[in-house]
């Protein structure tokens, strides 16, 4: 039969196999956890930087709309061309925009939280202004500037076609919001 030093062995290796198996077990949850967390950091932050962060935009926006009052008017060159105080307000914006997208794009802010909270401000804002992106990607002949305003863009409205499915207008505009 087995002697006293083998059942101890076989005793010790079960216990090792439990052990370690709880450890992995516990280690899964820490992680599962620990993204949670992480996830529940990215939307509070992208919440609490975005109304910083649109309070300076929301300034810069007043001035382009004292002169642009209509906000749905798409800007066009000529309108700004001659005027170097407009044309360094919506470089400013779009400067600005386009650092804030690198966060979104790169993960640091939540794409879903940010749609909520800005509705379509900056798909409207991107209209507003792409005659402008275009102009200034041809004038530094740079095809990329603004690419992640771009970027930001896109995966917004890709983010509302998921949240309103069966709707092509947006039920923000709809409800006049």
């Amino acid at each position: 039969m087995y002697t006293i030093s083998a059942i101890t062995d076989i005793v010790s290796n079960i216990i090792f196999c439990v052990t370690g198996g709880v450890a992995i077990w516990q280690l899964l949850l820490m992680k599962k956890k620990f993204k949670a967390d992480h996830e529940r950091r990215k939307k509070q932050a992208t919440i609490e930087f975005f109304y910083l962060f649109y309070k300076d935009l929301s300034e810069i926006l007043k001035s382009i709309n004292k002169i642009f009052p209509t906000v749905n008017y798409v800007i066009k060159v000529d309108d700004i061309k001659n005027d170097s105080s407009i044309t360094e307000m919506i470089k400013e914006y779009l400067r600005r925009i386009t650092i804030f997208g690198v966060g979104v794009n790169t993960g640091i802010y939540d794409i879903n939280v940010l749609d909520r909270i800005a509705e379509t401000n900056i798909i409207n804002s991107y209209n507003r202004f792409k005659e402008i992106i275009k102009w200034r990607r041809d004038i530094r002949n740079d095809p990329t500037l603004f690419a992640d305003f771009d970027k930001l863009v896109s995966g917004l409205e890709e983010t509302r076609k998921k949240r309103f499915p069966h709707d092509e207008k947006d039920l923000a505009l709809i409800k006049g919001i």
